[in-house]
């Protein structure tokens, strides 16, 4: 009788492995064939409270997981992305010790939704917990941001399954997963051709006129128009010149390009890049700004290297920027009225 309760007892065991097989790898070729999602990463709302630095430092963090997992967005394709917002619960400053020493506790909050229209699909808070030589509660704030662990497993769950969450909000709607498709603003509508009817023309005696003379005119030439920005720099230690500033009205982009060349005798490096400010004639702040290459920069001496800073998501195809803001390093950069070359 014992034996046969183990007999039956195996065999249940085997009938549940075999269900949890099928059901995994159902799930699998689920997941396989599902579209995959990219996510770009966009800083919270400046009612948020952090500083601009804080705030391109954790959108520089998160971006570096986005990658590592292979999350990348295409601004261009991909409406999805991760605002990360980060919250201190706790501030602790040592005294009266040789060198000051803060413990700094905080949350990591990541939302993953659609940029274009605002839908949230799923959310995660992080707790995180650094130290810092510091007693400044700002310095402190970017030394809890550089903890974030981009090889935490606790991100990589997160990107799994906000990517779930989308595929399951769409087939749920019976609806594809949505993709950019970038506006061509040099599209025109067909015109039907005009056939005009035949008409004979009247027969008309010709009569012999004198050739007159010809007034000589000059050709007409265009002038280029003058680009009247003007550009301040806080710091003696740069000469900062604009290259460039391009529109692409296809992909909704404007780059502007700046030579930055380092006066001083020494190398300058791991220099920190912000672009901070960007508005246009009418006064709208464009909030989809980005330093390429990254936040950090090295300037050799005597040597001019070429930055590029992009505004995307531009609707408006505007003539100039009234205003922009840049931070390199120490030096604080404000540009006014740059005109745009669109192309």
């Amino acid at each position: 009788m014992e034996s046969l309760r183990k007999i039956f007892s195996l065999l249940a065991l085997l009938g549940f492995a075999s269900v949890m097989a099928q059901t995994e790898e159902s799930t699998t070729d689920e997941s396989a064939s599902a579209p995959e999602v990219h996510f770009s990463v966009i800083p919270a709302p400046s009612s948020n409270g952090l500083s601009d630095q804080a705030s391109a430092a954790l959108v520089s963090r998160i971006q570096q997981v986005v990658n590592r997992n292979s999350a990348g967005a295409s601004a261009e394709w991909d409406p999805f992305a991760i605002q990360p917002t980060i919250t201190v619960t706790d501030f602790k400053a040592s005294q009266g010790l040789v060198q000051n020493v803060s413990l700094i506790t905080g949350e990591l909050a990541l939302t993953a939704l659609n940029d274009d229209t605002g839908e949230q699909y799923y959310g995660k808070t992080i707790s995180l917990q650094a130290e810092a030589s510091t007693d400044n509660e700002e310095q402190a704030l970017l030394q809890l941001i550089k903890s974030i662990k981009v090889t935490d497993p606790a991100y990589t769950r997160f990107i799994r399954t906000a990517r779930s969450k989308i595929n399951e909000y769409y087939a749920s709607r019976g609806l594809p997963i949505p993709r950019r498709r970038p506006v061509q603003c040099d599209d025109k509508p067909e015109m039907e051709p005009v056939i005009d009817e035949y008409v004979p023309e009247p027969v008309v005696e010709e009569t012999l006129v004198e050739p007159q003379p010809q007034p000589v005119t000059e050709p007409v030439v265009e002038k280029p128009v003058e680009n009247d920005y003007t550009l301040t720099n806080s710091s003696k230690d740069y000469e900062i010149k604009v290259v460039s500033c391009i529109g692409d009205a296809s992909r909704r982009i404007i780059t502007i390009t700046l030579s930055v060349e380092n006066l001083t005798n020494d190398n300058i490096n791991r220099t920190y890049i912000n672009f901070l400010k960007a508005y246009n004639p009418d006064g709208d702040e464009l909030n989809n700004r980005s330093a390429e290459q990254g936040i950090l920069q090295d300037f050799p001496a005597k040597i001019k290297v070429k930055r590029t800073f992009v505004v995307q998501k531009v609707h408006d195809k505007f003539d100039y920027f009234s205003f922009l803001q840049i931070r390199i390093g120490e030096a604080n950069v404000e540009i006014r009225n740059l005109k745009i070359n669109w192309q």
